[in-house]
């Protein structure tokens, strides 16, 4: 891949003859294939790229970074197209002598937006989001936790599982975390254990995003990073499974952890990535950030290497990064603004919106009008769960720590729905700037056309939201309501797209199982696949017809109005239709019948 579409070696040899000429020790230089990855001095880049670094502090979040002041030059003959860690915002490239900036990717814009305008504030840009929901098991904060195992999910989805297994499958699959978060090892451990797992093959790979070691001690225990690879492994326990942490939670992270997995071996290069953080105030901003152009071409090189990356759609609705508010400015929440970013328009998630991952959003289960929580259905600790249903003292609970029993459908996480308790709102919508690829088109252009006119109570958003002709997400949907997981190895619960996506990674390691077997090859960049199954065979994905994704985390009055057709708010979003929409994508899968697919194919 690289002999396609990386450097040559004079051009390679040219800038690290460069660096080492202007002081940079050949130590300090590692090779990454197309990207050179380069410690220095601050003095060192200030020479280097002729600018001044400044420090900075939002002070309205507090976050803390340092970004250059000003455009970043090169020599005019440096075959050097893109330059990370040095700034933070939007920024000119320009080569000394040319006076010629860099390239930008050809994007569509929505309509009426002028995306030459490139102006910021002094606010960081970018807010690392963690999309998960935490609550204790047993608490009773909100009366019964219906806990889902994987038992019920290997029923709702069509899949087989057993709780003992004797050999490891020949597939790979990784969970990514940002900003100093590690997994507890004892916590994967007890949580196999619960849910009836043999814990034999639960000791992951660890990295870090320059692929040495990662030492779990060095940083903290996260619960993101916790119920990552523990629900990764409750649907592929025998699965040859890693971990990538790094200890920056800014943009650049994602683009290091990318570009550290692209340049693995290929035997030791993971078959599926999931990614369960994303980067809020836009993907328009995120493109256009220091690091944005390069994780797209990134992402890209990791589907032609035959990586499927998953990311989660994100917990903020349609709306994005707007912090529960719909109707303020990006740039008074603190997270800058540059133009096309307004008030009347969403903000997409990254990289959820990207069209080379497969971006899945959050469902929860359906329930009967006689169970103890009509949202949730029937419950039994006995029928079809894993031995943490019983954990909870009788004194704690009701009827115990309940799981759910039976599958009566699904429906997408909202606060709109009245049975929601986390506070979240599923994302989803059309991105900013990514054109439509060509294996969403059919699908995507029915949904405006004619399905949600079709469909009771859908209605598009105004026009001025969004670019109809752009990259719409999620692509799938999967459970994420509540699980259980260990954390410092005692019972929690969370929920979450962050729970959706490792889940779905797991599901996508089963299948290349089988798709290696038969075909010698991993699935890679499935989206492809996947819309023309749906188009080929319906019941690959069990579509979900209702629900809506307005109202973004904690906005209560949002939820209200939506719940009960009374009051005002001036959310926006999209809702449920027959087919493809982007509010749960093609739906949730049927796995017995995309191997059926598959089989024929």
């Amino acid at each position: 891949l690289m002999a396609q579409v990386g450097p040559t070696a004079e051009e390679k040899a040219a800038v690290v003859g460069w660096l080492k000429a202007n002081g940079v020790e050949a130590s300090a230089i590692a090779d990454h294939g197309d990207l050179l990855n380069v410690v220095s001095s601050v003095g060192q880049v200030e020479s280097l790229f002729g600018t001044t670094l400044h420090y900075h502090v939002n002070t309205l979040t507090g976050q803390k970074g340092t970004v250059s002041a000003g455009d970043v030059t090169l020599p005019a003959d440096l075959p050097v197209n893109h330059i990370h860690g040095v700034y933070s915002y939007p920024h000119q490239l320009m080569h000394v002598g040319t006076q010629r900036a860099s390239a930008q990717p050809q994007v569509a814009p929505a309509p009426g937006h002028d995306m030459q305008t490139q102006s910021v504030s002094s606010h960081a840009m970018h807010t690392m989001q963690l999309t998960a929901e935490v609550n204790r098991a047993c608490s009773g904060s909100f009366g019964y936790y219906p806990l889902v195992g994987p038992q019920f999910l290997a029923t709702a989805y069509n899949f087989s599982l057993r709780n003992t297994y004797t050999t490891r499958s020949n597939t790979s699959a990784l969970v990514t975390a940002f900003g100093t978060q590690a997994f507890y090892q004892p916590d994967l451990t007890h949580q196999q254990g619960n849910i009836g797992f043999s814990a034999s093959f639960a000791k992951p790979t660890v990295y870090n995003a320059a692929g040495n070691n990662y030492q779990l001690g060095s940083v903290g225990i996260g619960v993101e990073a916790d119920l990552d690879i523990q629900a990764l492994y409750q649907i592929a326990p025998t699965s040859n499974n890693s971990f990538y942490g790094t200890n920056s939670a800014g943009s650049q992270s994602l683009l290091q952890t990318l570009t550290a997995i692209a340049a693995l071996p290929g035997k030791y290069r993971p078959q599926v990535v999931s990614i369960s953080y994303g980067f809020g105030a836009s993907d328009y901003n995120y493109l256009y950030s220091s690091d944005g152009a390069a994780t797209e071409s990134k992402l890209q090189q990791l589907g032609t290497l035959g990586v499927t990356v998953i990311a989660s759609a994100g917990d903020d609705g349609a709306n994005g990064g707007y912090n529960g508010q719909c109707s303020a400015a990006p740039n008074s929440l603190g997270y800058g603004t540059i133009s096309p970013i307004a008030t009347t328009t969403f903000l997409p998630t990254y990289p959820a919106a990207s069209r080379y991952v497969l971006s899945v959003a959050e469902t929860d289960f359906l329930g009967s009008a006689t169970s103890p929580n009509a949202a949730f259905g029937a419950f039994s600790p006995s029928v079809n769960t894993p031995p943490e249903c019983d954990n909870c003292p009788s004194d704690q609970s009701p009827n115990g720590f309940l799981c759910q029993a039976t599958n009566l459908g699904e429906e997408v996480v909202s606060i709109g729905n009245r049975n929601n308790i986390t506070g979240q709102t599923s994302g989803g919508g059309i991105s900013s700037v990514f054109p439509l690829s060509s294996w969403q088109k059919t699908a995507q252009a029915a949904y405006f056309a004619t399905k949600c006119a079709a469909s009771s109570g859908c209605v598009l958003p105004p026009a001025g939201y969004y670019n109809a002709s752009n990259r719409g997400y999620p692509d799938v949907a999967l459970f994420g309501g509540q699980i259980g997981i260990s954390y410092y190895e005692q019972e929690t619960v969370v929920g979450g797209t962050s729970v959706s996506a490792p889940l779905f990674a797991g599901l996508i390691a089963r299948l290349n199982e089988v798709n290696l077997a038969r075909k010698g090859a991993s699935l890679g960049l499935v989206a492809p696949l996947f819309y023309a199954m749906a188009a080929a065979q319906p019941n690959t994905f069990h579509d979900i017809t209702t629900g809506e994704n307005t109202c973004p985390q904690g906005n209560g009055n949002c939820g209200n109005v939506i719940q009960t057709g009374h009051g005002t708010t001036t959310c926006k979003g999209w809702r449920g239709a027959q087919g493809w929409d982007p509010v749960t994508g093609l739906g949730s899968p049927n796995v017995g019948q995309i191997l059926t697919y598959l089989s024929k194919h």
